[in-house]
């Protein structure tokens, strides 16, 4: 790298290299936070579908502020992730998604709670929001899911979403 780039990500370098072959739950969980056995807040996990075409701060804003809601209200954020929606959504000047999912994932480098799941980009149909959901809480709640986090509960998931899916 250049003097004064050597915590920069290249964009070039990120939006153009292969998507990885499916997720696990080792995968997934590389950002996620241990609860400890006596957690007495309810174990969360944040997730935000959406296009990001492209992503921008305010995309990465509603996820603090969800996360500084759900602290504040009995939560224990554990987790956040991005899932850009397939390519299948045919949204006009859509961006490819593995360009937004390397977008994502330069955005999110330096977050220490959020990480970005390609999962929903892959699939060759729309998927409605709530099977991506359904799919984040049966991962996260599998038993090796909780024993990672660490979670003597069942662990939530909520949907962070901006007024324009409020509004549809």
């Amino acid at each position: 790298p250049r003097k004064g780039e050597e915590g920069r990500v290249s964009l070039e370098k990120v939006c153009f290299r292969p998507i990885r072959p499916e997720l696990h739950m080792e995968l997934l969980a590389h950002k996620l936070l241990r609860c400890g056995a006596s957690m007495a807040r309810a174990p969360l996990v944040l997730v935000e579908c959406g296009s990001f075409n492209p992503i921008t701060y305010l995309h990465l804003r509603m996820m603090e502020m969800a996360k500084d809601w759900a602290n504040r209200n009995g939560f224990f954020v554990v987790g956040g992730y991005l899932s850009p929606v397939t390519d299948a959504y045919k949204k006009k000047g859509l961006l490819e998604a593995r360009h937004r999912v390397a977008m994502c994932e330069a955005a999110v480098t330096s977050s220490d709670w959020i990480a970005v799941d390609p999962w929903e980009s892959r699939q060759p149909e729309f998927i409605r929001t709530k099977k991506t959901l359904e799919r984040f809480s049966s991962l996260v709640n599998s038993q090796e899911g909780r024993d990672h986090i660490g979670a003597q509960q069942r662990v939530q998931v909520m949907l962070v979403c901006g007024a324009d899916l409020v509004g549809s």
